[in-house]
């Protein structure tokens, strides 16, 4: 049986100028455990791959970390999924390469939290933010700190994938290969589907804006698009839940209403919220807004 207990896994894509910050966050932590790093390179464009070479030729605990510099790029979650499939760990924690953690004790308080409490199956906390100019931004997280959440009140979190230790058998894997547009909600979802999570009061991370980034480097439209066919194929598979619902209903009315000006765009978007409505409630705030807009 393998002795880790926890894979990071980290994936990676442009990130030449911030990898080895990224590294060094996560070989600094401190446990009285065994983790691995499993780090996937989905065939930057830049030197990313020279960097994390020579970096781990240098760096003393470089032995922890699997390096994989794909052939082809494979995209951003076929590639979290590669490194899901390389985890020995029973819990996993996960990174991108531009980001990094700031608390030398996360991945111990995460560890413990979750072996001690085995109905749970998903830990998170606090991130920061880090601006493009260099100006850091303090996000406020106290509303969700130190509280339980269970799948019907995941509308009520905040969450940062740069936060994230769950259960590796709770991930539905296959599901996020099949879903082109799934990402970090998805992968909450899924845990949530298994037990229950808690938010840990620490701030964990650092999450970088910056042109290159994942989704600051997309526009609002192509963003809210991206969540709203991802939250599409949840509700098939998982209609009947109504926290899922709901969070479709509203990714999707800012999704018409930033599309505003495209009529036709506007009409697949409308008919597909009104297909999922199931309360007048939500029926009548989907109307005001067609209104308006």
């Amino acid at each position: 049986m393998s002795k880790i207990a926890v894979s990071v896994v980290v994936i990676t894509y442009g990130h030449e100028e911030f990898i080895t910050t990224c590294l060094d966050s996560i070989l600094n932590q401190i446990t009285d455990f065994e983790f691995e790093v499993i780090v996937s390179n989905d065939q930057s464009p830049d030197t990313t791959d020279a960097v994390i070479l020579n970096y781990l030729h240098q760096h003393p605990k470089a032995y922890k970390v699997k390096y994989f510099c794909q052939s082809k790029n494979l995209g951003m979650m076929p590639n979290f999924v590669f490194t899901l499939k390389q985890a020995q760990g029973k819990y996993i924690a996960t990174l991108e390469g531009d980001d990094y953690w700031i608390d030398q004790y996360k991945l111990q308080k995460q560890y413990d939290y979750l072996s001690k409490n085995q109905d749970f199956t998903f830990v998170l906390g606090g991130n920061d933010a880090l601006l493009s100019n260099g100006q850091y931004k303090i996000k406020e997280f106290s509303t969700w700190a130190n509280r339980v959440y269970d799948v019907t009140m995941i509308n009520e979190m905040s969450f940062h994938f740069s936060t994230f230790m769950f259960l590796k058998e709770a991930m539905k894997v296959d599901e996020l290969l099949e879903n082109s547009y799934a990402k970090d909600f998805s992968i909450l979802f899924y845990a949530l589907h298994q037990g229950k999570a808690f938010f840990i009061d620490s701030v964990f991370s650092v999450y970088r804006l910056h042109l290159n980034s994942n989704w600051s480097s997309k526009s609002k439209v192509k963003n809210l698009s991206w969540d709203f066919n991802e939250l599409h194929f949840l509700i098939k598979r998982y209609g009947y839940s109504s926290a899922l619902r709901k969070r479709f209903i509203h990714v999707g009315l800012d999704l018409y209403v930033a599309l505003k000006g495209n009529r036709k765009e506007q009409l697949t978007v409308g008919l597909s919220i009104l297909k999922n409505i199931r309360s007048l409630k939500h029926l009548l705030y989907f109307g005001k807004v067609i209104i308006r807009n």
